[in-house]
C-alpha cells in the first residue's frame, strides 16, 4: 500500500522540472541574486517533504495545487529572508559575564552578522559594476592599489615618474568613488520602483 510520504516524493518527481521552470519564473532577481534555482529548488523539496508528512493525499489536481502553495510559500519566505538581512545592519553585540558575575557587552567587530554579510555582498558587486564602467588604465591602477602595490612600483609598471603615478592613482580613486555612487544610486532607484 502506497503512503503519505511515497505520495509526496511521487509528486515531487512528477513535477521536478516544472517546479524549476517556476522558481525561475517568479522567484524575482532580489531573490535569484541571492540563491540559485537549484538551491531553492532543493530547499523546497525539504520543505515539501516536511509539510508532506502532515498532508493528506485526495487526488492528483489537488495534490497539483498543494504543491505549488507550498512553492509560492516557500519562495515569499526566502524572499523576506533575504530582505529581512539587508535592514538594521547594526554591529552585533556581545554578551559575556565576567568571573565576578557582572555582565557586560562589547561590539564583536571581528563577528560577522547575515545582515552585515549581506550589505558587504552588495557592495562588492556595485563595486564590480563601477570597476567595468572604469577605463583599463584606472581599472589596473585601482587593482594594484587593493593588491598593496606601492607608488613607486605603479610607475615603473606605467613607465611613468613617481609624482604623475600618485596623481593618476589619486584621479582613479576618485572617478570610482563617483562612478560607484552613481552605480548604488541607480541601483537604490531601480529597487524603489
Amino acid at each position: 500500500m502506497e503512503t503519505n510520504q511515497d505520495r509526496v516524493n511521487a509528486l515531487i518527481l512528477t513535477y521536478r522540472d516544472e517546479l524549476r521552470s517556476f522558481i525561475a519564473a517568479h522567484a524575482g532577481q532580489a531573490l535569484l541574486r541571492c540563491e540559485t534555482v537549484d538551491d531553492l529548488f532543493h530547499g523546497l523539496t525539504a520543505r515539501i517533504l516536511k509539510a508532506g508528512l502532515e498532508y493528506e493525499y485526495q487526488g492528483q489536481a489537488e495534490a497539483r495545487g498543494w504543491v505549488y502553495r507550498v512553492t509560492r510559500s516557500y519562495l515569499t519566505d526566502r524572499a523576506r529572508y533575504w530582505t529581512a538581512l539587508k535592514r538594521d545592519s547594526g554591529k552585533v553585540l556581545r554578551f559575556e559575564a565576567s568571573q565576578t558575575g557582572q555582565v557586560g557587552w562589547d561590539p564583536a567587530a571581528s563577528q560577522t552578522s547575515p545582515s552585515q554579510y549581506a550589505v558587504r555582498r552588495e557592495q562588492v558587486v556595485l563595486a564590480a559594476r563601477a570597476l567595468d564602467l572604469l577605463l583599463e588604465r584606472d581599472r589596473a591602477l585601482m587593482g594594484w592599489a587593493a593588491q598593496g602595490i606601492s607608488t613607486t612600483e605603479q610607475a615603473k609598471l606605467l613607465n611613468i615618474s613617481y609624482d604623475a603615478a600618485s596623481q593618476a592613482s589619486h584621479r582613479a580613486k576618485e572617478r570610482f568613488r563617483r562612478v560607484f555612487a552613481l552605480v548604488a544610486s541607480q541601483t537604490d532607484q531601480s529597487a524603489e520602483t
